[in-house]
């Protein structure tokens, strides 16, 4: 498991698909990229392959991937500033904010 610090890494599964979690994930992330430990290999062991799955179906119709096309697949295709910009723009701390109404996801 990735540590930064003393802390253990931040962890996206389909159960922490949600506002607060997601904002501590992108917090972590940040953290690694300020620590110059961010790479590739990063967000395939922080999101687990299911929640991959999903995240490819939920990325789908959003103001980011209409900026941002998916050609292959958001793991390849994105930088990490793109993918957080899709999660913000999903899984934003103030709903007000939320840019998309996702039925699978709720609002």
């Amino acid at each position: 498991m990735l540590k930064f610090g003393s802390a253990d890494s931040t962890k996206l599964t389909k159960n922490t698909l949600e506002s607060v979690a997601v904002d501590i994930f992108i917090k972590y992330l940040h953290q690694l990229i300020w620590a110059d430990a961010f790479d590739d290999s990063v967000i395939i062991n922080l999101i687990d392959s299911e929640t991959i799955g999903l995240l490819t179906y939920y990325f789908q119709p959003t103001e980011t991937a209409r900026e941002h096309p998916i050609t292959h697949h958001w793991t390849v295709d994105w930088d990490v500033a793109t993918i957080i910009q899709a999660l913000e723009e999903l899984y934003p701390l103030q709903q007000e904010h939320r840019h998309l109404d996702r039925a699978a996801g709720g609002s």
